[in-house]
């Protein structure tokens, strides 16, 4: 058994003793924007985007997830309204009206994403972010799949980012 340390040569060696994991309590949010993108679908984009966020705000989530944000533009009308609430972002680029905004009130130290879909025309991504929660690391995982699909393509995100099935809840 080593003697010493660093600090204090000469003294009895004792491992630094190990932390238990903080017990970190979240409000998560996921919504999905759909359809703001000026297609016509609903006629005043601004007053639907206003309706949404005072849900949003009303909500007070700790991170938020909005899925179906069709560009990036959209990310940064998005980010404009958000920003002073939501100081931390990550854009995970799909197809058009694929995208993901993610929105957190802690910072993103890490993301990472892959693709779950192999249709030509609609990529779909499943996004994996750590978030700094005072101190304590927190993995989210996140996607916007397909209705018809779901089931493949959320076993798609969790082979790609290797969970255990048993972890895995859906929202």
């Amino acid at each position: 058994e080593p003697t010493g340390n660093a600090n204090t040569p000469g003294d009895p060696y004792e491992p630094p003793a190990e932390e238990e994991p903080k017990e970190v309590s979240l409000k998560l949010m996921s919504w999905g924007i759909g359809r703001m993108n000026g297609d016509g679908t609903y006629p005043d984009q601004a007053a639907r985007w206003a309706e949404l966020l005072k849900v949003i705000v009303a909500e007070d989530a700790d991170i938020i997830q909005l899925h179906c944000v069709y560009d990036e533009a959209q990310s940064e009308v998005i980010l404009a309204d958000l920003a002073a609430t939501y100081p931390y972002s990550v854009y995970v680029q799909g197809t058009t009206n694929c995208s993901q905004l993610l929105l957190s009130k802690y910072p993103i130290t890490d993301t990472d994403y892959t693709q779950i879909t192999t249709e030509p025309n609609e990529v779909r991504v499943a996004g994996h972010s750590i978030v700094n929660v005072d101190g304590t690391p927190v993995e989210i995982y996140y996607a916007h799949t397909n209705s018809a699909d779901w089931a493949n393509e959320v076993a798609a995100m969790v082979n790609a980012f290797g969970l255990p099935t048993s972890d895995v809840w859906f929202v």
